[in-house]
């Protein structure tokens, strides 16, 4: 990482890395590539790992009962913007075979999914989190979900501008990405 970003952010020969480097370079810590710049993220925690399993598991057992794509978690690389470029790690996400087909997935990024999940952990901020929504937004992903795990909420935001807020009382559905897909939002925090 290094030969491509300086240790200094005021350095003048700093290098922006393009999608295409960043994608051979060792994820370790976990890192995403924000206008060009490696960037550290923070590790989740236990309970917003938990909810992370638990998103992916429903949404998982749905898409394989209907054989309609894959399911992804553990930060994968999404790519959200160019010039410079930018690549964040989603939580959880999903593609249909439409956006990766049947088959091998691909390794390192992959193309833009229709939903991308965010798991609030402790070393998130809010500006962070909708930063990352408008981002998954803007380059097609349709649906984005931002989990709470503090306040058991789960918020749904959408292309065209709406959003809805979801507590323990209310069932997740994605119908225009997952139609049929179910949840109750109090699973995901048991």
């Amino acid at each position: 990482m290094s030969a491509l970003i300086s240790p200094s952010p005021t350095s003048p020969t700093r290098r922006l890395a393009t999608a295409a480097e960043f994608a051979l370079m060792k994820d370790e810590p976990p890192i995403e590539l924000v206008g060009g710049v490696v960037k550290e993220v923070g590790m989740p925690g236990g309970l917003p790992g938990k909810v992370c399993i638990r998103l992916g598991r429903f949404l998982d057992m749905d898409v394989e009962a209907h054989d309609c794509g894959h399911v992804m978690g553990n930060d994968t690389y999404v790519p959200t913007g160019t010039g410079p470029d930018t690549v964040r790690g989603a939580d959880v996400c999903y593609a249909s075979y439409q956006r990766i087909p049947k088959g091998e997935m691909p390794t390192g990024i992959i193309p833009v999914p229709e939903l991308a999940a965010e798991v609030k952990s402790p070393s998130n901020t809010w500006v962070e989190l909708f930063t990352k929504m408008l981002e998954y937004l803007k380059c097609g992903v349709l649906v984005v979900i931002l989990v709470d795990p503090e306040r058991r909420t789960v918020s749904l935001y959408r292309a065209d501008g709406s959003q809805v807020i979801l507590t323990e009382a209310d069932d997740l559905t994605v119908a225009d990405v997952l139609p049929g897909f179910t949840v109750a939002v109090r699973r995901l925090f048991e």
